[in-house]
């Protein structure tokens, strides 16, 4: 169907923001043989729940930074274990430059940030006082806009 020409044109795209679910993978190690035997047992109770689902690589676990061999054999293995890398969580310079590399984005607020635990110090907690009256307690259900009222004994 042809449109006139003073018609508004349609637009190509559309850009929109909103929150997209994806699975964090944190690794602790490397070993390729190590990734594979656990992400295929994890994934074996649920094979079509993680088959083809989108994975963020969160490499802050590791003693030192891989290097771009050693990632790509980890995003071949993922691929491997039925999921797709898409990306790699904010970790700093060296992550920045594995990212462009691989020609991958980096997500940020990915991750919890490493706060440390405060510390608090165990205080013996003061004995419960005796209530003063027994306590009532509601056995029926109560509906929405219901008023449960107990007459206390003095």
């Amino acid at each position: 169907m042809n449109k006139p020409a003073d018609a508004p044109r349609e637009h190509a795209v559309e850009i929109r923001f909103g929150q997209v679910g994806l699975v964090q993978l944190r690794l602790h190690t490397i070993d390729p043989g190590s990734i594979l035997d656990e992400l295929t047992g994890r994934t074996a109770t649920a094979p079509h729940f993680f088959e083809r689902t989108a994975v963020c690589l969160d490499l802050s676990s590791l003693a030192k930074p891989p290097s771009l061999e050693e990632i790509r054999a980890v995003i071949e293995i993922v691929r491997r274990a039925g999921m797709l890398s898409v990306g790699l969580a904010q970790g700093g310079a060296s992550v920045d430059t594995l990212a462009n590399e691989l020609e991958m984005p980096v997500f940020t607020h990915i991750r919890a940030p490493n706060k440390p635990v405060p510390v608090v110090p165990v205080v013996q907690a003061a004995p419960a006082p005796e209530p003063a009256l027994p306590a009532q307690m509601q056995h029926q259900p109560v509906r929405s806009g219901q008023r449960v009222y107990a007459r206390v004994a003095i």
